[in-house]
């Protein structure tokens, strides 16, 4: 199973956030530990480490898969990214 990891524990963040829970006072969704961080943006961070059996299917040729729900809302962008945060950086990042 994927865990979620609090992102303020990184201390590659260097940037002023706040911490946030989404779904905290929501039952029917699991909370969501996440920061979200000062400025125009307001970029939120979430982490997570995919478990055993996700990271041999990955391994594998299984694809990673982001469902959104927008309620007919217009789409907000999105960024997947490969981070080690021993390094203070992303490993992997799509192209723009």
């Amino acid at each position: 199973m994927i865990a979620v990891l609090i992102p303020e524990r990184d201390p590659a963040l260097r940037e002023s956030y706040r911490r946030v829970t989404f779904g905290a006072d929501q039952p029917e969704y699991a909370p969501l530990p996440a920061v979200v961080f000062v400025g125009p943006e307001a970029r939120v961070l979430t982490r997570w480490v995919p478990g055993r059996e996700e990271r041999a299917a990955i391994a594998a040729g299984a694809l990673l898969q982001l469902e959104v729900l927008t309620f007919g809302e217009r789409l907000q962008p999105v960024l997947l990214s490969v981070h080690d945060p021993r390094r203070g950086h992303p490993l992997f990042r799509p192209a723009a």
